[in-house]
């Protein structure tokens, strides 16, 4: 009994050490494209985290890393999102990194966490996801519009 109870203790701490060698699935290049009347298509580019390019504060109710509310990291982040690049009818239009460099351990591995859409105008794309790093979770909204006048709103706690 004790050689089997250690033997599934020793492939605990074996299985346990190969994910945390194995490279995040949230790091990379996710796509997201919608067609109608008019086409977009949305490019996010994350990687992992450095801290050392960043300041990481630690307070009661929120961390903050460069001064501002690190969403979806309860510590240091794992995965921030490096670069969006939207496309509206072939166009390229500039997203601002002030509308996605606080959202951190993004989940757009799974299509289940983000949504695409058209607004009814089909001036605008408007793009659902959730994040987290466990307890961490929040939902972010960006509503990137032909015009380039872009917004967001950002719910924590889901």
């Amino acid at each position: 009994m004790r050689k089997s109870l250690t033997t599934v203790v020793a492939l605990l701490f074996l299985a346990g050490a190969s994910t945390v060698c194995a490279q995040d699935k949230r790091i990379g290049t996710f796509q997201f494209e919608k067609k109608g009347s008019h086409t977009a298509k949305v490019l996010f580019q994350t990687r992992a985290f450095d801290r050392s390019n960043h300041q990481v504060e630690y307070g009661n109710f929120h961390n903050r890393v460069d001064g501002r509310v690190a969403y979806g990291a309860e510590s240091v982040p794992s995965v921030e999102i490096s670069s969006v690049k939207f496309f509206f009818d072939g166009r390229v239009i500039k997203v601002p990194r002030s509308l996605y460099s606080d959202c951190y351990n993004p989940n757009f591995d799974s299509r289940m966490f983000v949504k695409m859409r058209f607004s009814r105008d089909l001036q605008s794309v408007i793009i659902s996801m959730s994040g987290s790093d466990g307890a961490g979770g929040y939902e972010v909204i960006w509503r990137l519009k032909k015009n380039g006048k872009h917004s967001r709103s950002v719910s924590e706690g889901i």
